[in-house]
């Protein structure tokens, strides 16, 4: 079910009230074998010093690689023509939709999502980043900034750290807040490529759109980056609502000797949703 960015919820990654926020083979091989005359017995072309030897080793690899990569190309192209058909219907129906009725989460009454999401998932799984063509990125970007109520797209990445990452890098210079905040907050769970997912986030915490930073900030909490006390403290004193909830719970995951006295500040603070959280701060295990 679709939910606002501001539905219900608490929690760090809530998008909540309690923030409130926004929530057969590839090739045939060479026949090796002699031909045979009409009695039944050797071709003449097949014996003697004028017959045809039989490929080497290296020569049928050779072939056999040539092939393959000719039938993942053509997977590839595949996977990103149908992809690019899948986003251009999608604009074809979002032309249609008078933008005075749109909500917050519009896109939800989309009749074909299976299709896109199995379309975007395919080019993911396909073939590798670096190979990707620009409009296929950007086709992908598109896919899950508007997918961004139900998140399927995004939080398939988690398989596909490189996808992630490549996706996350190409987000920072696209018009698309709502596939950077869902890319920034599954960049907190990328353990296994901390480094690269910080130097991101560093980037994206200093987004232009609010939630955006909201989302890098707390991913920046969840990998424990060392940056992390120092700019929740940044996040806390632009006095906004959501920062300073987020600034609370990313001094909880670092488990930061400051959290006590940002507690105290936030009960002074005195806006329902800050105390709120700072006391589930306090209460959380």
């Amino acid at each position: 079910m679709c939910t606002d960015r501001a539905g219900a919820g608490t929690g760090p990654h809530a998008r909540a009230v309690e923030w409130p926020a926004r929530h057969a083979s590839l090739a045939a091989q060479p026949a090796l074998g002699g031909k045979t005359n009409a009695e039944g017995g050797a071709d003449a072309s097949d014996s003697g010093p004028g017959r045809r030897s039989a490929p080497d080793g290296a020569h049928s690899r050779r072939m056999h690689r040539t092939a393959k990569c000719a039938a993942i190309n053509t997977l590839s192209m595949h996977a990103s023509n149908t992809l690019h058909e899948q986003v251009e219907k999608f604009r074809e129906w979002a032309a249609l939709y008078p933008a005075r009725q749109r909500s917050a989460e519009w896109e939800c009454e989309y009749g074909h999502w299976e299709a896109l999401w199995d379309a975007s998932l395919a080019v993911v799984d396909s073939f590798a980043p670096d190979a990707w063509t620009a409009t296929a990125c950007a086709d992908l970007l598109y896919a899950i900034a508007r997918d961004h109520a139900l998140e399927h797209i995004s939080s398939m990445l988690w398989t596909q750290p490189g996808a992630l990452l490549a996706l996350a890098r190409a987000s920072i210079d696209a018009s698309e807040p709502n596939a950077r905040w869902q890319l920034a907050a599954r960049l907190g769970g990328l353990g296994s490529h901390a480094a690269e997912a910080e130097a991101l986030l560093l980037r994206l915490v200093n987004d232009e759109d609010e939630y955006v930073r909201r989302r890098a900030l707390l991913a920046l909490g969840a990998l424990r980056s060392a940056h992390a006390e120092a700019l929740a403290e940044r996040a806390w004193h632009t006095g906004h609502e959501y920062q300073r909830i987020a600034a609370l719970w990313v001094l909880k995951e670092i488990q930061s000797g400051k959290l006590a006295q940002y507690v105290k500040l936030a009960e002074e603070d005195g806006r329902e949703y800050v105390v709120r959280n700072a006391r589930d701060v306090m209460n959380a295990g």
